[in-house]
């Protein structure tokens, strides 16, 4: 097992090794140690990428089905923590983890920003449900029209998957309590639809939806040391599922959604 922390202020080199013996990883912030992106015209102009990733984005990820297979052979559990803003968003990175790590069946996004729903839909390939009207409904019910159908992803990015657990974002202090309650629940509800079509369909992965909850700054490095330590106790670290856990069990409980 691995645990990458990381900060926003240092980026991490690139690593060009295989981890054939690799069974969980977590990633704080960033997986720039193990993928570059190309960077796009307007980041070069305006000076946002970095010199690595021009030298570098070029290295290809190794392919599965290549001789020495895969650079994460059998990596099974994935938990990404959305502690800051990424170069190359995980809208664009964490597809690429499908190649580096095909075998992954355990996937945790802590912290997950607002297109968590969306990128949750691509990731597990979920279908749009005909309607009881004959036209097509997106993942919340709603009638999409048939023009916009080419812009959805029935084939599943990330095949193995078979348990995500989503914990998305709550918004900052300086938003309103209003705007904040609204923003809450209409994420919480777009989510908890999107699970319900996983569950309904043909995918072979479950979705649990944990409550957005606010953290001190510090909560993120201690509580991911802490649950290292548990699961190479054996424990269940932050695969337990359980609402009551994060909440207390840590000692670093955040501010949950109150009900």
């Amino acid at each position: 097992t691995l645990l990458v922390l990381q900060s926003k202020d240092i980026r991490l080199p690139l690593v060009r090794y295989r981890f054939p013996a690799l069974r969980e990883l977590t990633l704080l912030g960033d997986d720039r140690m193990f993928v570059r992106l190309p960077p796009t015209l307007e980041e070069r102009t305006a000076g946002w990428t970095d010199p690595s990733d021009v030298h570098l984005y070029h290295v290809p990820i190794p392919d599965a089905r290549g001789s020495l297979g895969a650079l994460f052979s059998s990596l099974k559990r994935l938990h990404i923590v959305y502690a800051f803003p990424k170069l190359h968003p995980w809208e664009q990175t964490l597809p690429q983890w499908a190649v580096l790590a095909p075998a992954v069946t355990h996937l945790r996004k802590s912290q997950d920003n607002v297109r968590v729903a969306s990128m949750l839909a691509d990731l597990l390939g979920l279908r749009p449900d005909p309607s009881p009207s004959g036209g097509i409904k997106n993942d919340c019910g709603e009638d999409v029209e048939e023009d916009s159908l080419e812009k959805m992803h029935p084939t599943p990015i990330y095949p193995s998957l078979r348990l995500v657990i989503v914990q998305p974002i709550r918004l900052p202090n300086w938003v309103s309590d209003t705007s904040k309650r609204d923003f809450d629940v209409a994420l919480r509800r777009h989510l908890e639809c999107t699970a319900q079509v996983c569950s309904e369909s043909e995918s072979e992965a479950w979705v649990v939806v944990l409550r957005s909850r606010r953290y001190r700054h510090d909560h993120w490095p201690l509580r991911l040391k802490w649950e290292w330590r548990d699961r190479m106790r054996g424990g269940g670290g932050c695969w337990t599922e359980d609402e009551l856990d994060e909440s207390g069990r840590r000692g670093l409980a955040g501010e949950p959604l109150q009900q």
